[in-house]
């Protein structure tokens, strides 16, 4: 069957396997490690760093994969935690002008886990800056 290319010329069209290795991860692989850096942005479910805990928890043995997508979002999390936490704190000595970093704290968190996601779409587990690295990937 013939496809149409925007130029107007016909290109047969290949069909696509679903099930394709991309930079040596399976669909599954990215489809899991996409899961757990979007539960990273997953604020409506209340604290993402459990879901993100559960999905890494459940699959870090059956792929290298995975685990280090599950190790990167944890460092992430945790790192975005420990900062809103001191923001918090130092927002009673600061009269509340501290807390005014807490809404960018979770923006943040939500625009880079949607980056990272995109990238492990791609088959490739993405390492977030200025993270601690609490897990070594």
């Amino acid at each position: 069957m013939a496809e149409f290319t925007p130029d107007g010329g016909p290109e047969y069209a290949q069909p696509v396997d679903r099930g394709t290795v991309i930079n040596g991860t399976s669909e599954w692989e990215r489809t899991y490690g996409l899961f757990t850096h979007l539960s990273g942005a997953a604020y409506f479910l209340g604290l993402p760093i459990l879901l993100t805990l559960v999905l890494w928890l459940i699959k870090r043995d059956q792929s290298r994969f995975v685990d280090a997508c599950g190790k990167s979002s944890m460092n992430m999390q945790l790192t975005l935690y420990l900062a809103a936490f001191i923001c918090g704190a130092l927002g009673f000595i600061t009269c509340g002008s501290a807390w005014l970093l807490l809404p960018v704290i979770a923006i943040y968190q939500i625009v880079i886990s949607i980056i990272a996601a995109l990238k492990v779409r791609d088959g490739v587990n993405m390492r977030y800056p200025l993270t601690i690295p609490f897990f070594t990937v």
